[in-house]
């Protein structure tokens, strides 16, 4: 893990996969960002991280359609960040968290908690396509 980013964040205390590939061998740098300050309506979001690793467990991990076991892809899980505070401290480490694990020549994946963490991966990107994958549809093309 780049020097920058030691100290940001806290071990999961199960990992995805069975296989576990470090930082340096890795292509995909999963992190959490355990953060639903901004729901407007229920909260708990921020258990997210922790809960796609719990269940991900229970998974088969070989797709027929692909003929590809998930374990055999590079994936390290650098753990959830540390120190949420306000919306903007969040979008500012996820920022600095995916441009630093970009800079390494690996992807990022932030999984969450709510749509923060898409602000501050995006703006440190600045993708031609993100994907994001979220629990219910709320993206419209007007409202009311």
């Amino acid at each position: 893990m780049p020097t920058e980013l030691k100290g940001m964040f806290k071990q999961p205390y199960v990992s995805m996969f069975e296989s576990a590939y470090t930082f340096d061998e890795c292509r995909f740098a999963l992190f959490g960002v355990p953060f639903d300050g901004t729901s407007t309506y229920r909260r708990g979001s921020r258990h997210a991280p922790m809960e796609l690793r719990r269940v991900s467990r229970n998974i088969e991990t070989y797709s027929l359609r692909f003929q590809t076991d998930v374990e055999e892809i590079p994936l390290c899980d650098m753990g959830d960040l540390t120190k949420l505070g306000d919306a903007e401290e969040v979008v500012k480490a996820v920022s600095d968290v995916c441009r630093e694990v970009n800079q390494a020549g690996k992807v990022p994946v932030a999984v969450g908690g709510e749509h923060t963490l898409t602000l501050g991966a995006a703006s440190a990107l600045k993708p031609d396509a993100v994907v994001c994958m979220d629990a219910h549809l709320d993206m419209r093309d007007e409202y009311m």
